[in-house]
C-alpha cells in the first residue's frame, strides 16, 4: 500500500479521498467533491468525514453509501506467522511465512519463505501449499464468494525471499484455510499458516 499512497497516507480513488491510518487501524474518507476535501481530510476537520476500520470493505460501503453493520458476515482480524528457521549451513538460514493483510481499501493472504541466502547456496526452493486446498471465502459469505487452490509445489531459483498471493481484493475475508512450507537444500520448514471459519 506505501507504494501507492502518497506521503500524507491518502490516496483517490474514484470521487473519494482515503486515508489509511495503520497506526489506529482506522480508515477516514472524504468525497472529492466537497470544497477542500484533501485538506480537511488529512486535518480531519471535515464533518462530513466517513469513519471506517481497516477490517471493512471500505469501496463496498462508499459505493452503496451503507454502513459496515448493513453488510451481510463479518471480517476477519489481519495476522503473521512465521516459522523458525532452518539452517542449510551453520549460518545461512530459511523460513516460511503467512501473512493476512488489511488495508480497509485492499485485502491481501500470500504465502512464501524468507531467508539471508543472497548468494543462493540453497539453489532451487520450493514453496509448498498444504492439502486439502487452499480456501477462502470474502465477505459477504456466499457460495460464490469462494476461492480454491490445489495443493501445490513452485519453484523459485535466483532469489532468497519470494511470496505466492492467493488473494488479493478490496474485499476482507470472512475465513481461510492457507498453510505453507519451504524446502531447500533437502531441508524443510515446519508447516506455517492459520485456519479461521474453516471447512478443514
Amino acid at each position: 500500500m506505501d507504494a501507492i499512497m502518497n506521503s500524507d497516507q491518502i490516496i483517490k480513488i474514484e470521487d473519494w479521498f482515503i486515508h489509511v491510518d495503520m497506526e489506529s487501524e482506522s480508515v477516514f474518507t472524504v468525497s472529492a467533491k466537497e470544497e477542500n476535501a484533501y485538506k480537511s481530510l488529512k486535518n480531519r476537520t471535515n464533518r462530513n468525514m466517513k469513519t471506517f476500520s481497516i477490517s471493512d470493505d471500505v469501496l463496498d460501503h462508499l459505493k452503496n453509501g451503507t454502513h459496515p453493520n448493513e453488510r451481510g458476515c463479518g471480517g476477519i482480524g489481519g495476522r503473521d506467522k512465521i516459522s523458525p528457521k532452518i539452517y542449510i549451513d551453520g549460518s545461512t538460514w530459511y523460513r516460511s511465512e503467512m501473512h493476512f493483510n488489511r488495508f480497509g481499501v485492499y485485502y491481501v493472504l500470500k504465502g512464501g519463505f524468507d531467508s539471508n541466502d543472497i548468494a543462493g547456496f540453497g539453489g532451487t526452493v520450493k514453496l509448498e501449499i498444504k492439502g486439502p486446498e487452499g480456501w477462502c471465502q470474502r465477505r459477504p459469505c456466499g457460495e460464490d464468494k469462494i476461492k480454491t487452490v490445489d495443493s501445490q509445489e513452485f519453484n523459485y531459483t535466483g532469489t532468497h525471499q519470494n511470496s505466492y498471493k492467493f488473494y488479493q481484493n478490496v474485499r476482507n475475508l470472512n475465513g481461510f484455510y492457507f498453510y505453507v512450507r519451504t524446502k531447500v537444500a533437502g531441508l524443510s520448514t515446519s508447516w506455517t499458516g492459520d485456519k479461521i471459519n474453516s471447512p478443514y
